[in-house]
């Protein structure tokens, strides 16, 4: 009998590490588009990099809602801050909510690159 509650413990530690690591590894493919999105499309429209960040989102399988991202240009730089809550199931029954913050900035060199 305490084999089986050892294996159902393990089994639940097993679950809850799957489910945070999974998010974490969505949240780390979200954050680098973002930052390749701070440094190579500095030149766009806020409006045009937010919804780019929204559709890297949809991809990553992460909704967000455009006031979540922030997007700010003072000059030749850039600035994009994204902000979701993450439901995650931890345990049955239990769901943790998980905040993440993504940062990140980018500077636009004007002639910086290359023409077609």
């Amino acid at each position: 009998m305490g084999r089986i509650i050892r294996l159902l413990i393990v089994a639940l530690v097993l679950f809850a590490t799957w489910q945070a690591a999974v998010a974490q590894w969505h949240n780390f493919k979200l954050e680098d588009a973002v930052k390749q999105l701070a440094t190579f499309g500095v030149d766009q429209d806020g409006d045009v990099t937010r919804a780019a960040v929204l559709a890297e989102g949809l991809n990553q399988g992460i909704t967000l809602a455009p006031e979540q991202v922030i997007v700010n240009r003072i000059a030749d730089h850039v600035y994009i801050q994204v902000e979701y809550t993450r439901p995650i199931q931890l345990l049955p029954g239990y769901t943790y909510r998980w905040t993440f913050r993504i940062n990140a900035e980018g500077y636009f060199v004007p002639g910086g690159r290359i023409q077609k």
